[in-house]
C-alpha cells in the first residue's frame, strides 16, 4: 500500500491541489494538520480553505486528517488553553458555521502508516513510557481524557504547549511538541510528524533502539510516500 503524507497546509490550497494531482495514484493520504492560519490571512481565505478541505479532502474516504494546534483551536473555539498565533475571533466565528461540521468530524488525533505513528507534532516519551498499555491503548486513553476535560473547559497536557513554545509542561503534547528542542526518539516507536517547519524533510534516528522519526513540515515543498515501510521523499 502506498500512502502519501502531507505536511502542514496553512491555507496553501494551490500547492495541495498540485500535490493531489501529482500523487493521484496512491492508496491513501494522511494530512498531519494545521490547515488554518497564515501571515496576513483573512476570514475569506479561511473560509476558502475550510470549504476546500470539506468538499475535496474530507470527502475522500481514503484520506485521514489529523488535528494540528491551528485546527483544534477552531474546532473547540474560544478555549484559552488551545489558542496559538494566528487565531482571530472573526475566523473562529466563521468556522463555527454548522456547514463545516462534516469537516470537523473527520479530524483525528493520530493515525498509523505502516510502522509509523503519525501525529501533528509527535508523542513525547513522558506520555507513554511506564504504562502497561500498548502505545495505541495509551493514546486512546489520553485522548478520551483530553476530550472530556475540554468539555469542562480545561486543557490537559496532551494538547498543551511545552516550554519551547511558551507552555509550562515538561514537553509539548501531540499538537505542540517542538521537533528541534523537545522531540526525542522513543525506543521501539517510529513516528512521523509536522509542526516545526524547515525547507526539507528531516530524520531523527536511533538505530540501536529501532526508532526512525521523520518531520514532513516543509512549507509543502516536499512530501513523503510510504510503501511497505520505506519512506520516499519527493520535491514539489
Amino acid at each position: 500500500m502506498r500512502t502519501l503524507v502531507v505536511g502542514d497546509v496553512h491555507l496553501r490550497i494551490g500547492q495541495v491541489k498540485q500535490i493531489l494531482d501529482r500523487f493521484s495514484n496512491v492508496d491513501r493520504r494522511v494530512f498531519v494538520g494545521d490547515f488554518f492560519d497564515d501571515f496576513e490571512d483573512s476570514v475569506e481565505r479561511t473560509l476558502e480553505m475550510a470549504e476546500y478541505a470539506r468538499d475535496v479532502i474530507a470527502a475522500d474516504a481514503n484520506t485521514r486528517i489529523l488535528f494540528g494546534n491551528h485546527d483544534i483551536q477552531y474546532a473547540f473555539p474560544f478555549m484559552e488553553g488551545l489558542l496559538c498565533s494566528g487565531w482571530a475571533p472573526g475566523k473562529a466565528f466563521a468556522l463555527k458555521d454548522p456547514a463545516f461540521q462534516p469537516l470537523w468530524e473527520r479530524f483525528e488525533p493520530y493515525a498509523w502508516v505502516d510502522q509509523f505513528l503519525v501525529t501533528h507534532a509527535g508523542v513525547h516519551r513522558s506520555f507513554i513510557e511506564g504504562y502497561e498499555n500498548s502505545v495505541e491503548d495509551r493514546l486512546r486513553e489520553l485522548w478520551q481524557e483530553a476530550m472530556g476535560s475540554l468539555g469542562e473547559r480545561r486543557v490537559l497536557p496532551l494538547l498543551s504547549a511545552g516550554p519551547t513554545r511558551g507552555g509550562s509542561g515538561k514537553a509539548g503534547g501531540i499538537t505542540w511538541l517542538d521537533w528541534n528542542r523537545e522531540f526525542e526518539p522513543v525506543g521501539g516507536l517510529s513516528q512521523m510528524v509536522g509542526h516545526t517547519p524547515d525547507e526539507r524533510v528531516r530524520l531523527k534516528e536511533d538505530k540501536a533502539n529501532k526508532s526512525a522519526n521523520w518531520n514532513v513540515d516543509t512549507y509543502l515543498r516536499q512530501v513523503v510516500v510510504v510503501e511497505d515501510g520505506e519512506v520516499m521523499v519527493h520535491a514539489i
